[in-house]
């Protein structure tokens, strides 16, 4: 990745939350990705007209909210080990968010790494928080950069462990961020440095080759091996935004 000599905005990287300092999140346009599959699903829920996604960070949160909505029309979706949560409507599995299934209702929702990323980004301060993924690569990336905002790509991890899923994806918004003119800040280098290099490994490698050797496998052997495929189609969703707003604890879509 080159670095301008003009600029528009000033982009780094993080491959945990954990590993997110405050100087990286606040007043920040912030980019959390949960490649496999949380974000993905997100993005998915929203194309399909969900009115908006409620991120909560556990079950039984996302069990209590969704008891005082008994006159909303109202999902529960999300995973804990990557499967269905008893008493849930849907799971974590983009294909399940069809126009039939979301459309024009809320969905609350949680996750086992990427709903907590969120709420972490929120936590320190983030100007905005744009959910990101391959299918809505460069859609997010024209947000983020019109946001006259520094630029910080978050990473969700799995289960406090760097991702290489997350780490890929974020490498791809570190480049198509460069098409912009931002460039990389020295501060968080080296994480930022390890995602660039993961996704030039995976657009060498096959993007869904180097899933399947990653984080995929776990899902493939869930039963969800489709899941890895549409998650690593980039731009499948080109024009869907989805932006979460902490004060008001929503996802809504923006584009």
């Amino acid at each position: 990745m080159t670095i301008n000599a003009q600029t528009t905005c000033r982009v780094t990287a993080s491959i945990l939350p954990s590993l997110t300092g405050d100087e990286l999140i606040r007043d920040h346009c912030v980019i959390v990705v949960d490649l496999l599959r949380a974000s993905s699903t997100i993005t998915a829920a929203l194309a399909a007209h969900a009115r908006e996604v409620i991120p909560t960070q556990t079950p039984e949160a996302a069990l209590a909210l969704k008891a005082t909505k008994s006159h909303d029309p109202c999902l529960l979706g999300g995973e804990r080990g990557g499967i269905l949560i008893p008493g849930f409507d849907l799971g974590n599995s983009p294909r399940e968010y069809t126009i039939a299934n979301a459309g024009g209702k809320s969905l609350i929702f949680t996750t086992t790494n990427g709903t907590a990323a969120l709420h972490h980004a929120a936590q320190l301060g983030a100007a905005r928080i744009l959910i990101g993924c391959l299918n809505n690569l460069h859609s997010v990336t024209t947000a983020a950069a019109a946001s006259n905002l520094p630029v910080h790509v978050l990473c969700a991890g799995t289960h406090g462990a760097p991702s290489f899923d997350d780490m890929l994806c974020a490498g791809a918004f570190l480049e198509a961020l460069e098409s912009h003119s931002c460039r990389t800040a020295e501060a968080g280098f080296d994480q930022t440095l390890a995602c660039i290099a993961a996704w030039r490994h995976a657009r060498m490698s096959g993007i869904h080759a180097s899933l399947m050797r990653s984080t995929g496998t776990a899902l493939a052997n869930l039963g969800f091996r489709t899941d890895v495929a549409d998650c690593a189609a980039i731009d499948s969703l080109s024009g869907i935004v989805g932006e979460y707003h902490p004060t008001r604890g929503v996802i809504t879509r923006i584009v």
